[in-house]
């Protein structure tokens, strides 16, 4: 017995029942006036299957049996299909009044309905457990993504949460198509992922006003300004050199300055005062490894390998002409 409204097996007055019989061979739908109608129809063991009876009022073929998504009987019933008799699922009452017939095998999602679904309602519902979309998805520091694995699965989804990736320059996902029934596939209907990105920044500024600047007097204070990954980035002063992608910051001689610098940053002081040229990176992974995909630069305002250059401190030059002090001149001095 699949599902039985009724008093016992035979008795169904004000009742119905739904259930296998003959060795699997045929599907009855019962009523209070017998059968409604019988099915041939072979059930395999081992095998689900998607079993839906409707009735809809008391019209022509108003009662139809469906099988795994589609019509294989319908009928006409006048019969009561309610009454207050118990609802069972899995066993019904043998007409002795004192044994049962037991469901031998599982029994899932069973729901009862106030109206009567559609053909197309029912198909969908078929479609639903037959077929499966099973979505992967990693995030990666590398176009191959190299040494990554699928972090995030999710099986029979209609909707994949993927903010459990680690943040990457790059994004991969691959959607598994599975099904029970050759007939029908699952279907991907929307072939987008919107990916929410955030833009990182950072540019050497004067100290007081905030405003770029890319020469300092060595008497000066050099400080940066810009934008860092919201979870923590580092900042890295290096020497002026021509940047490819994947250079390790401390085997080339760069200096961790500032670690976990998160959102915007204003006027952080480097407090750097040695004459010379530099160049910054803004580590995004905070790896220690610079990525062109993810880090931010300031390596092109002064040269093409540098982002801010410190000169020597200006000098006032006197001259002592008989024995009086005069100013003679003022002179800024750079090294080249």
């Amino acid at each position: 017995m699949i599902i039985s409204n009724s008093n016992d097996y035979i008795n169904l007055l004000n009742g119905f029942s739904l259930y296998p019989d003959n060795g699997g061979t045929m599907v009855y739908v019962r009523s209070g006036s017998g059968v409604v109608f019988k099915e041939n129809y072979i059930m395999n063991t081992n095998v689900w299957y998607h079993i839906v009876v409707t009735r809809a009022g008391t019209g022509s073929n108003n009662v139809k049996l469906y099988i795994n998504g589609q019509v294989r009987n319908q009928t006409t019933n006048t019969d009561v299909w309610g009454g207050t008799n118990i609802l069972r699922i899995g066993n019904v009452r043998h007409s002795d009044g004192s044994s049962y017939y037991h469901w031998d095998g599982i029994i899932d999602e069973v729901a009862i309905y106030n109206h009567s679904l559609s053909a197309e309602e029912i198909l969908n519902h078929y479609k639903r457990g037959a077929s499966r979309l099973n979505i992967s998805a990693r995030s990666c520091n590398d176009p191959a993504c190299s040494g990554e694995t699928y972090s995030v699965q999710c099986e029979n989804a209609s909707f994949c949460n993927l903010s459990s990736l680690s943040n990457n320059r790059y994004f991969q996902y691959k959607v598994n198509f599975e099904t029970d029934d050759a007939n029908y596939t699952p279907e991907l209907i929307t072939n987008s992922v919107t990916v929410n990105y955030e833009t990182y920044s950072i540019e050497s500024v004067n100290c007081n006003t905030g405003a770029e600047q890319n020469e300092f007097d060595a008497a000066e204070s050099v400080c940066v300004s810009g934008t860092a990954d919201s979870d923590g980035s580092d900042i890295w002063v290096c020497g002026n050199r021509t940047w490819g992608g994947g250079e390790n910051l401390t085997d080339i001689g760069c200096v961790k300055n500032a670690t976990s610098v998160a959102g915007t940053f204003s006027k952080l002081n480097l407090g750097i005062k040695n004459i010379g040229y530099y160049g910054l990176v803004l580590d995004v992974c905070q790896d220690g490894i610079y990525d062109s995909g993810s880090d931010a630069l300031d390596d092109a305002d002064i040269s093409d390998t540098a982002g801010f250059y410190i000169y020597p401190e200006a000098a006032t030059l006197v001259l002592i002409l008989s024995g009086l002090s005069l100013v003679y001149g003022y002179a800024r001095l750079r090294k080249s």
